[in-house]
């Protein structure tokens, strides 16, 4: 069975009084909000994402930077490419675990 609730802290007052037996979130939003919720010791994170999605990123049509958009989509792309964004992520992680 799959359910929702109200917000991410309904979801994991779930989790910990065990009336679900896992949560289905985001690695980094996961384990941020374990973190502030005093969870983070009663929660096992899966060792591999179990699926990835892209990101998107939304210009507003007024918006001085969307003559921007395209060089900034072709910077990101060359950025993941050469393996500089997951070492960012990583290290916001371990921030966010501290």
């Amino acid at each position: 069975m799959v359910a929702r609730t109200q917000g991410v802290e309904k979801a994991f007052e779930a989790l910990m009084d065990k009336s679900a037996d896992y949560l289905i979130i985001g690695l980094y939003p996961g384990k941020i909000k374990a973190k502030q919720l005093g969870d983070a010791a009663k929660v096992e994170f899966l060792p591999q994402e179990i699926d990835s999605f892209g990101m998107y990123v939304a210009f507003s049509k007024k918006s001085k930077c969307n003559a921007l958009k395209a060089r900034f989509a072709e910077s990101i792309k060359k950025e993941v490419a050469d393996g500089r964004v997951k070492p960012l992520l990583d290290a916001a992680q371990k921030r966010a675990e501290q």
